[in-house]
């Protein structure tokens, strides 16, 4: 994850008490988290201009960390004296500012430009996870988690909440997010700010709104981040006077720049008592949602996939262009020759696939741009396959061996079809008991079983000649030949059980079967593991043909087995319940 931008996010002011010390940053000490080492509660620790490649800790002191602004008051200061986090040694603790021990309100940064933090790694009970982007708020003591009037824009994180990640446990540790612009922020799940839910109110979030937040564009000004004369964030804030903008002396009842409208709050980082204009930040970058592309269909179809390019710049941002070679294959949706991206917005590179011919593709999406530091053309490689993929056209029923007795069956050609003129087929068996072979040319299973088995589950897949490929199973039981006549040429003297129908089946079915003389017969359903799910008949029947209906209801969809016993013989069919 990669963090654009973190304005100042408290502007807190502390006048150190008598028996605080001031520890200077790099005057006595070299790095800024070795002065909050020593530093005790109470202390400041006064950083100087520069660029400092630090992930520092609070560890649960209660210190002021502050630059030169505490004394100057200059936001340049704020712009000149960056925490750069993109150096951690540990990328599982990799935030640039951690505030992770119970901290209160008495540990404060103060006068910072924060960046290149790549997240923290965390536990909670048997889930891990990598958070980051703009924000997070672990778990924060109740009314200490406070983030109001900020602008929270174009950071990224790998796993959730690219603006801001909140955690809570119950209601005593849900934060205080208020008057806040949260946009332009991306993540690989969830929203800007994970668990929005949480938030206070009052904030434009670009993917929530709900209660008092709102989810408009915020028509930000290019470089500076302030609010357009029509920005919807203006007097859009919390209107309780305690959050109001600073009243202008010559104009009263408005609100004194850089606030607008009226002293009702501005949502943002221009609102509140705290409003300041910042000194102007001109970055240019961009990042693509992806990078890589896969596609499939068949010849005389079209197949269209879509990769956001999301403009992380303080401005606008000019892409010099976006090719593929293969242009009679793979066609983009626009000409990106010179196509401007708006600040905070994004654009989309849609590629279409369009074969004439079955076989596999490759190209490359090669994006052109003029920024420095970044690779140029950054490349997204395409592979396509332009393909029917084999289906499952029949179920293979449920098969029995006899113990002693080779076993030979072969999976009918009709069990998979391609749509594909020309494909071969190519079989595999996984599973197989070390009796039985298999013959992927001719489909075929044979060998010799040596001892009874209730169930073999034989996984079946075919692959077409580009490798696309159809799967299903076999079952296969292992009886004796006193105790499973279904393919005996005893068993029709005796009695036969039919194949039920409908097959498959939702949820009733209908089984039949015939006795050629009286017997006491047992009818038994079983599921794919071989437990026994209930008894359908257990009683004397006279010869003939009989109807068992027997309802699935409450069962989930899968196979079944239904075995019937008379006179000492069983025989076993396969039904299928698909709900």
């Amino acid at each position: 994850m990669r963090t654009f931008l973190c304005l100042s996010f408290c502007c807190i002011l502390l006048v150190p008490s008598l028996r605080s010390n001031i520890l200077r940053v790099p005057q006595n000490y070299s790095t800024i988290q070795a002065a909050m080492n020593v530093a005790q509660n109470a202390d400041t620790v006064l950083v100087a201009e520069g660029t400092y490649y630090e992930n520092i800790r609070y560890s649960g002191k209660g210190i002021v960390v502050t630059s030169r602004y505490f004394i100057t008051h200059d936001w340049q200061t704020v712009a000149h004296t960056i925490i750069d986090g993109s150096s951690a040694p540990n990328k599982d603790s990799a935030a640039s500012v951690q505030f992770l021990n119970q901290e209160d309100s008495t540990a404060v940064l103060d006068g910072f430009t924060i960046t290149g933090g790549t997240g923290m790694r965390w536990t909670f009970g048997s889930t891990v996870g990598v958070e980051g982007g703009g924000i997070m708020i672990w778990q924060s003591p109740q009314n200490s988690g406070i983030v109001e009037n900020n602008v929270i824009v174009c950071n990224y994180s790998a796993a959730t909440g690219g603006g801001i990640e909140i955690s809570v446990t119950d209601g005593t540790t849900i934060p205080i997010v208020k008057n806040n612009i949260v946009w332009g922020n991306r993540q690989t799940t969830s929203g800007q700010i994970d668990f929005p839910q949480y938030i206070t109110g009052y904030n434009d979030v670009e993917d929530y709104s709900g209660g008092t937040n709102i989810s408009v564009f915020p028509q930000l000004q290019a470089n500076t981040f302030l609010l357009s004369s029509t920005s919807p964030c203006i007097d859009a804030g919390d209107a309780s006077i305690g959050y109001n903008d600073i009243e202008n002396p010559g104009h009263p009842g408005f609100a004194l720049s850089p606030s607008q409208g009226t002293v009702r709050n501005d949502i943002g980082a221009f609102g509140g008592f705290f409003a300041k204009v910042l000194p102007s930040i001109d970055t240019t970058d961009f990042r693509l949602s992806g990078n890589s592309i896969s596609l499939q269909c068949s010849t005389k179809c079209q197949k269209t996939v879509g990769i956001e390019l999301l403009n992380l710049s303080s401005k606008s941002l000019t892409i010099d262009s976006v090719t593929v070679l293969d242009t009679a294959t793979f066609s983009l949706n626009k000409n990106f020759s010179r196509r401007t991206v708006n600040f905070l917005t994004y654009d989309s590179i849609k590629i279409t696939f369009r074969p004439s011919t079955r076989d596999n593709f490759n190209d490359t999406v090669r994006v052109y741009h003029h920024i420095a530091g970044k690779t140029n053309p950054l490349k997204i490689p395409i592979s396509a396959t332009s393909n029917s993929a084999p289906f499952l056209n029949n179920s293979i029923p449920g098969q029995t061996a006899y113990v002693d007795q080779l076993f030979t069956f072969q999976i009918p050609d009709s069990t998979f079809l391609d749509p594909d003129i020309g494909d071969s087929l190519m079989y595999q068996a996984n599973g197989l008991p070390s009796w039985l072979s298999f013959n992927a040319q001719t489909h075929t299973f044979q060998g010799t079983p040596t001892q009874t088995v209730r169930l073999i589950t034989i996984g079946i897949t075919v692959n077409d000649l580009l490798l696309t490929s159809a799967s299903t199973t076999l079952h296969l039981a292992v009886v004796t030949p006193t105790t499973d006549v279904d393919n005996s040429p005893l068993s029709p003297a005796k009695y036969e059980l039919l194949q039920n129908y409908p097959n498959p089946f939702n949820p009733t079915t209908t089984i039949e079967f015939s006795l050629r003389t009286q017997g006491f017969v047992t009818l038994k359903i079983f599921d794919i593991l071989g437990r026994e799910i209930i008894t359908l008949l257990r009683e004397e029947r006279s010869a003939g043909n009989h109807i068992v209906q027997w309802n699935g209801s409450r069962l989930p969809s899968g196979v079944y087995f239904c075995a019937i016993t008379c006179n000492n013989l069983t025989q076993i069919k396969t039904m299928m319940l698909l709900k």
